[in-house]
C-alpha cells in the first residue's frame, strides 16, 4: 500500500473540521499528511480525525497524530479521533507501544489520543 488521500470538510461556521484519511499514513506521505492536518486545524475550532479507512500506519503517522494533539491542546481547540479500532491503526499502536495505559509527558489535561478508548 502506498497511496494516501485525505478529505477535509469544514462547515461554513468553521466550528469543526473533519479530516478523513484513506490509505497509507506513512513516512512516504509525511509532508502531505502534515499539511492536510494543519489545514484542517487552521480552518476550525476543532478537528475530527477519521482513521477508519487507513490501511497502513507507521511510527511517522502515529507521531503526526501526536503532534496534532499537542498543537490542538496548545491552541485550546478540540480533537476527536475516530477509527482507533481499525486493524491497521490497532496493530501500529501495539507495535509502537501506544496501546499502553500510560500517557505521554505532554498530556497534562488527560486528553491523550492513545489513552482514550473509542466508544462502541
Amino acid at each position: 500500500m502506498d497511496r494516501y488521500s485525505a478529505t477535509v470538510a469544514v462547515p461554513p461556521e468553521g466550528t469543526e473540521a473533519t479530516i478523513t484519511v484513506t490509505g497509507a499514513m506513512t513516512v512516504e506521505h509525511a509532508t502531505q499528511i502534515r499539511d492536510d492536518l494543519l489545514h484542517a486545524l487552521s480552518s476550525a475550532q476543532g478537528v475530527v480525525l477519521d482513521l477508519s479507512a487507513v490501511e497502513e500506519l507507521d511510527i511517522i503517522g502515529l507521531q503526526l497524530i501526536c503532534a496534532l494533539h499537542r498543537t490542538v491542546t496548545a491552541d485550546g481547540k478540540l480533537l476527536e479521533v475516530k477509527g482507533l479500532e481499525n486493524g491497521a491503526v490497532s496493530a501500529a499502536r501495539i507495535v509502537a507501544g501506544f496501546a499502553e495505559k500510560a500517557r505521554c509527558a505532554n498530556d497534562l489535561n488527560g486528553s491523550c489520543v492513545w489513552s482514550r478508548r473509542e466508544e462502541a
